[in-house]
């Protein structure tokens, strides 16, 4: 029996008050929790809805919100109040396919028939979903995996797994998820929107600055990046961006084991909002049946 080829693609939507700083800080200490301690159950507050009109999975800190259409939209839960960097109106497509050079932006998915399952794992206890749908003019089936665990309850992750339904070869050449569309730029100062971009692309080029209102970044990872000085080549860095205002800030970012040649290209619109997504190149050419 002939091993079927993978593709799986694994990122995160992290929600969080404050800076970036504070972020990291608390991750860090969780990471130490984790290490002597075991949670014994998944604690209140955590809860999955479905619906024709998305899955719901909420924790005591954050709602996530996946829609039909692949979107996830992030709210933070702070004492009375909903916050969020999300625009209500969704970027162009949630996620992008290609497929022999041809883009394949939308995705169907059956929300209401999502299965729910508890779950446990380095993270501590949680709640898994699995949602499939089609992508319309292929023939590839979609599963995406949400998972929410008691110990990070403003972290969510998502999975994306692809198989073909078809007779014929698909050769899947790039995948794009997890695009968010962020409150616009502002230079007025609370309302001042900040960005930490991980990637390593230049020796003393800040990573922690205002979003100008035109910015557009590749962020590269896992990939050497030619430059013109004498470093030669640059590369690695942290897989995460990160944005924050006064009162709220979200990271997206890959969490997938595997080494893989990513990047997080971030970009602003003529509308002044800022784009943000996980740019996978899968260079896969899956057969019939395969995964």
């Amino acid at each position: 029996m002939t091993p079927h080829r993978r593709y799986t693609a694994k990122s995160y939507l992290m929600l969080s008050i404050g800076f970036l700083s504070l972020t990291l800080g608390s991750c860090q200490s969780k990471r130490e929790e984790l290490a002597t301690t075991k949670p014994a159950a998944v604690p209140p507050g955590f809860d999955v809805k479905l619906s024709a009109q998305g899955v719901t999975v909420r924790t005591p800190r954050a709602e996530f919100h996946l829609t039909p259409a692949g979107q996830v939209i992030g709210t933070l839960l702070y004492k009375n109040d909903l916050l969020t960097l999300e625009d209500a109106k969704s970027p162009g497509a949630a996620q992008i396919l290609t497929i022999a050079k041809k883009e394949y932006a939308r995705v169907v998915l059956s929300t209401e028939d999502a299965s729910i399952h508890d779950t446990t794992g380095k993270l501590g206890l949680g709640k898994r979903v699995d949602v499939t749908g089609s992508i319309p003019g292929t023939e590839l089936r979609e599963t995406l995996t949400l998972e929410a665990y008691s110990t990070f309850p403003n972290l969510l992750l998502l999975s994306l797994r692809l198989q073909n339904m078809g007779k014929n070869a698909v050769p899947l050449e790039k995948v794009i998820l997890q695009r968010h569309s962020f409150a616009s730029p502002s230079t007025q100062g609370e309302k001042r929107l900040w960005t930490f971009e991980g990637s390593s692309l230049k020796w003393g080029k800040d990573e922690i600055f205002p979003v100008p209102a035109k910015f557009a970044q590749e962020n590269p990872f896992g990939a050497p990046v030619r430059v013109k000085d004498d470093l030669g080549h640059v590369g690695g860095g942290i897989p995460v961006v990160a944005f924050w205002s006064h009162d709220v800030g979200e990271a997206v970012g890959h969490i997938e084991a595997l080494p893989l040649a990513i990047s997080v290209p971030v970009e602003t619109t003529s509308e002044r909002k800022v784009e943000v997504g996980v740019s996978i190149p899968a260079r896969a050419r899956l057969k019939p049946g395969d995964v």
